[in-house]
């Protein structure tokens, strides 16, 4: 039930993420609107979620669509497919060192090109 407001925390458009006020704002607001029943339910287990690499996890799935269609205003898209691509070059060592170098790399040109420009 807490899928809007992990999503508003993590969104990738920076603008549109949570300040610490506004997380505390939302997260008030959205108990209030939340019935007794639904406050006493459990968290649903869904087993090896902490094996699940963060772009393939759904915390929306199993919600009930009248809550899904309310709330999707804070759903965050699948990740891209040059993200996906990236996390799984970063699964491995070799390949996370490879893209440490090359962002270094990068930095480092742009800070001596951009003076010249």
């Amino acid at each position: 039930m807490l899928a809007p407001f992990f999503d508003g925390m993590v969104t990738p458009d920076i603008e549109a993420r949570f300040t610490a006020g506004e997380a505390l704002t939302f997260l008030e607001n959205f108990c209030s609107h939340l019935g007794a029943e639904m406050l006493a339910q459990r968290p649903i287990q869904r087993p090896n979620a902490n094996l699940v690499p963060f772009g393939d996890w759904d915390c929306w799935a199993g919600l009930p669509d009248d809550f899904v269609c309310q709330w999707s205003a804070y759903r965050i898209p699948p990740p891209s497919y040059h993200l996906h691509l990236l996390c799984m070059v970063c699964r491995y060592v070799y390949g996370w060192h490879a893209v440490t170098f090359f962002r270094k790399l990068a930095r480092r040109i742009r800070t001596i090109v951009t003076p010249m420009l």
